[in-house]
């Protein structure tokens, strides 16, 4: 495998774990290292000729809810943003809805993040206010005007639509 495609691509515990120490890559990534304890990495780095880390300061850290003050760690971002040279990503691609991270790049990002917009086919986001209850994880009215939008798309056999519930009751 590594004569034909020479690329690893498994967790850094994995690497800890299933790897010899006398395995060295050439360049390690970590994607996501906010979400990476400290810990996990040491194997993967101590392998690397290089390292890239990833990540976004804004995004929560992992939590440890179940383990106790003394035993939990810091992320792999966190650390590197102290001892290593950093450079902001400014392409936010998850979306290509300005609107949807419009409130983070204000208020986190200092309006530096861009999008790669679609061309202005239709307007796929609509606001709509319901006046709506949330209780026991769910919204009934707010439930029934999706429905309502599914069935009429339903019967024009307008099939291409997505649905997004901030729940899995919902």
């Amino acid at each position: 495998i590594q004569v034909l495609h020479p690329v690893f691509l498994c967790s850094p515990y994995s690497v800890s774990k299933s790897l010899p120490i006398t395995t060295v890559f050439d360049l390690v990534i970590f994607d996501e290292a906010s979400q990476i304890p400290l810990g996990h990495a040491i194997g993967s780095i101590q392998r690397a000729k290089r390292a890239v880390i990833c990540g976004d300061q804004q995004q929560m850290a992992p939590q440890f809810y179940f383990q106790k003050l003394e035993y939990q760690q810091s992320d792999v971002l966190h650390h590197a943003s102290f001892y290593w040279k950093n450079a902001m990503l400014t392409h936010h691609y998850r979306s290509q809805y300005s609107q949807l991270i419009a409130f983070s790049n204000q208020y986190f990002y200092q309006n530096k993040l861009k999008t790669f917009p679609l061309p202005n086919i239709h307007n796929a986001i609509e606001c709509v206010t319901l006046n709506g209850v949330y209780a026991d994880r769910k919204n009934k009215i707010e439930a029934k005007y999706v429905a309502k939008i599914i069935e009429e798309k339903l019967q024009k056999k307008e099939l291409d639509f997505g649905v997004v519930a901030f729940s899995q009751t919902q």
